[in-house]
């Protein structure tokens, strides 16, 4: 389990039962812990506080959890801060449009009243091994981008301008011509195979290719 004892979390939820439930889970395990019922308040706190970890719930009341994510990735002083979501959202579009957004990462919330009180303990421990692990899986990221992939190339190559690609898109695609297997980049940069796997169809449409092949006679005569 991750040790957070140096990490600071934001969380930003208006169901007081799920900020509840953070506390619970996080608040003796995490350096400082800030929940937030407001989203106004929560974006303003995200500049302020700087927090490590930003925990967003998708059904927000005034912004939704899709938009908040959008402000904080759009803000020079908050872009850096990996998004988590912990939504009740289970379509697969509802996942795909958090990374879509620039989220990290994406916890489904429990939904406690089908659960007997004997199964309590065992999702209790469920719950705390999936957050911490996001959460690690996102400081971890970010450290290899601080000493990696980001110094390896710092600018967006120009030919790769016109695609729109994200930053992480970028790096999918530099691992991934260079011959790296989904599961050995998702291994590399911290990321589930399922979501490594998403990405790669975003550089697909975007660059319009549909094959490994074909992206690498496109990248061949500007390397990156």
């Amino acid at each position: 389990m991750y040790n957070l004892e140096k990490t600071t979390i934001l969380a930003i939820d208006n169901d007081p039962i799920t900020l509840d439930l953070f506390s619970k889970l996080l608040a003796d395990k995490c350096s400082e812990l800030w929940l937030i019922n407001d989203t106004k308040l929560g974006i303003q706190s995200a500049v302020e506080k700087q927090p490590d970890i930003v925990l967003l719930d998708v059904s927000l009341e005034k912004m939704d959890g899709y938009e908040v994510c959008e402000c904080l990735k759009a803000d020079k002083k908050t872009e850096h801060i990996p998004v988590i979501f912990f939504s009740s959202l289970l379509r697969g579009t509802d996942k795909a449009k958090s990374f879509a957004v620039g989220a990290a990462g994406y916890i489904l919330k429990p939904i406690e009243k089908r659960r007997q009180p004997d199964q309590a303990q065992e999702t209790r421990a469920i719950q705390i091994a999936e957050i911490l692990s996001q959460i690690g899986a996102c400081l971890a990221k970010g450290r290899l981008s601080e000493g990696g992939l980001q110094d390896e190339s710092p600018q967006t190559p120009e030919f790769l301008l016109q695609y729109h690609l994200k930053s992480r898109e970028i790096d999918i695609l530099r691992l991934y011509v260079s011959g790296l297997k989904r599961s050995e980049i998702a291994a590399k940069i911290a990321l589930s195979e399922n979501t490594v796997k998403w990405y790669l169809k975003q550089i697909f449409q975007k660059t319009g290719v549909t094959s490994r092949a074909a992206l690498l006679e496109k990248t061949r005569s500007s390397p990156f």
